[in-house]
């Protein structure tokens, strides 16, 4: 997000731009993501940013002249019966909207993946755009895009405090002794946003917790790629890793939300229970799976809002100071349509009617809160 942003608010004509890193660009939560890149969501202004930014990192390299890894293999959206109406309801949007997407029933989902078991399941949603992306191409792309247009990027720097002159945004200070006087700040800090909040007295309802996700080795028969898989029915998400592995995750907002952590003290191994849970529900949907071979896995920071959805907003309380912060885990897909939308704010103000209003921060002190059709936590 910050990268995106930094980059779009540079070409768009704002005259010094600096992001400040506390360590590498594409450390922390970046480095972890799962890189899924698909279009199915269950709001329309959701899937007109997750289309616009669909397009910007399948065409990466046109764009910024950079590689962002994106590999087209399909999305499989499976439900069972209990779901089915949401799915279908979902899909017309989504294709009133452009999306090449449709309803498919349990013998053509084994059509797009031979593997599947199906006996559990009434339908799905198959959208062949989708796929994954490198989210760590895609950040250090965005970064070298937007150093050649002039931003100034500090690694290894930590920002400290932030200095304000009433309620007004006028400097940062970093632990590198910089002091960059400025009238503008993003948060875009995603499991640390709490504490740049803390810094200029502002209070957003985001928590970190600690997310896990599960590396399986394919069996030899089962290798190459195959389609991202959202499992309603398991509540897991999978998606190929490479030629001959499997990344699984899980879409249960209630295993996320048990374990709140500290960003800085989050580990970054597996827990053993975790493989044992995720393996065991993959080996349902993909019974070839039984013979796949665990190869660990990893851990990483969620910065979670009450509705799972990010927070990007111009903070009323402190002049000038601007955020884009509570991602829940879906954050990345996004990070094109964010990194305009967001410049678009800071230069132009807020404009009524305009998609950035569904994510207000003031939205949950209003009672408004978003309210997708899915209950699946990173859904959407």
């Amino acid at each position: 997000m910050g990268t995106s942003i930094a980059y779009n608010l540079k070409r768009n004509g704002m005259d010094k731009v600096t992001l400040v890193e506390k360590r590498f660009v594409g450390s922390g939560a970046t480095g972890r993501s799962a890189g899924v890149v698909r279009q199915h969501y269950s709001t329309e202004f959701m899937v007109r940013m997750a289309t616009k930014s669909l397009r910007v990192i399948r065409d990466f390299q046109e764009g910024l002249g950079a590689d962002s890894g994106y590999r087209r293999t399909g999305l499989i959206v499976a439900v069972g019966e209990e779901g089915i109406d949401a799915l279908r309801q979902t899909v017309a949007m989504q294709r009133m909207l452009g999306v090449d997407t449709k309803v498919v029933s349990p013998p053509e989902l084994r059509q797009v993946q031979p593997e599947l078991y199906t006996d559990d399941l009434a339908g799905g949603a198959f959208e062949p755009d989708a796929g994954y992306a490198d989210p760590s191409l895609t950040t250090t792309g965005y970064a070298k895009a937007a150093e050649t247009l002039g931003v100034k990027i500090l690694q290894k720097t930590e920002v400290v405090g932030v200095e304000l002159s009433g309620r007004k945004v006028t400097a940062v200070k970093t632990n590198q002794g910089e002091r960059i006087l400025t009238p503008v700040i993003v948060n875009a800090t995603n499991a640390w946003a709490n504490r740049i909040n803390e810094m200029v007295g502002v209070k957003l309802p985001i928590q970190s917790v600690r997310s896990q996700v599960c590396l399986l080795r394919r069996p030899p028969d089962f290798q190459n790629s195959h389609v991202v898989l959202f499992d309603f029915v398991k509540l897991t998400y999978l998606k190929a890793e490479g030629d001959t592995q499997t990344l699984v995750g899980t879409l249960d907002p209630q295993v996320d939300l048990s374990a709140p952590v500290d960003p800085d003290l989050c580990p970054d191994s597996i827990d053993y229970e975790h493989v044992e849970m995720l393996s065991g529900k993959i080996v349902h949907r993909f019974p070839v799976m039984g013979r796949a071979v665990p190869r660990g896995g990893w851990s990483g920071p969620y910065d979670v809002t009450p509705d799972w959805h990010p927070i990007l907003d111009r903070v009323e309380d402190v002049e000038g100071y601007y955020c884009a912060v509570g991602f829940s885990g879906h954050g990345f897909k996004l990070c094109p349509a964010v990194g305009e939308m967001m410049t678009d704010l800071i230069i132009h103000g807020k404009r009524a009617g305009s998609d950035i209003e569904n994510f207000r921060s003031t939205r949950f002190k209003e009672g408004k809160p978003i309210v997708p059709k899915y209950a699946y936590s990173l859904v959407g």
